[in-house]
């Protein structure tokens, strides 16, 4: 009997450690190719290797896409005129482009983060788009962001999605 509720009470303890893993799985790193960045999201999230992107991520309901330039290779563009030309770059390949959210910007721990919500269609589906910018001037390094998800998704993924934009920042 006492070996059975011992056994109970460490099978219990195991159960509660699993299932606390999985519902806040581990953060996880990835290194954004050739310019020295690194973005964090949870295990859930796997590199993928499509696209022209320096670095793009998915958890399959979201897609984190990274394109980051330095200062030197922006010459006389600023970090905000980038921005502004990679969204109208993307939106001219898509159809009934539409504004959801308003831009916003906040500046905190170093780096400015303008964030701007689109829906647009692309091959007959809609889809949401976050565009982001994220600016380290201290580093003289920016970064065009991406996060395209379906409608139904997007509600789940906003929060996450802006603290992973967030976590992006050059490796010390």
């Amino acid at each position: 009997m006492k070996k059975t509720l011992i056994f109970s009470l460490i099978l219990s303890l195991l159960l509660s450690a699993a299932g606390c893993s999985l519902l806040n799985p581990a953060p996880k790193d990835f290194d954004v190719a050739d310019y020295n960045m690194v973005i964090t999201a949870d295990e859930g999230f796997k590199e993928d290797t499509g696209g022209d992107w320096s670095l793009q991520i998915t958890n399959y309901k979201s897609y984190i896409s990274v394109m980051p330039f330095t200062y030197e290779e922006l010459g006389d563009i600023t970090p905000e005129e980038i921005y502004s030309l990679q969204n109208e770059d993307i939106f001219t390949r898509r159809e009934d482009a539409k504004v959801l959210e308003e831009e916003t910007k906040k500046t905190e721990n170093g780096k400015t983060i303008i964030r701007k919500v689109f829906s647009a269609v692309l091959d007959g589906e809609e889809s949401y788009y976050v565009c982001y910018l994220v600016d380290i001037p201290e580093s003289e390094i920016c970064a065009w962001v991406l996060c395209s998800t379906l409608p139904e998704y997007y509600d789940s993924i906003k929060e996450k999605s802006d603290t992973i934009v967030a976590s992006l920042d050059v490796k010390e």
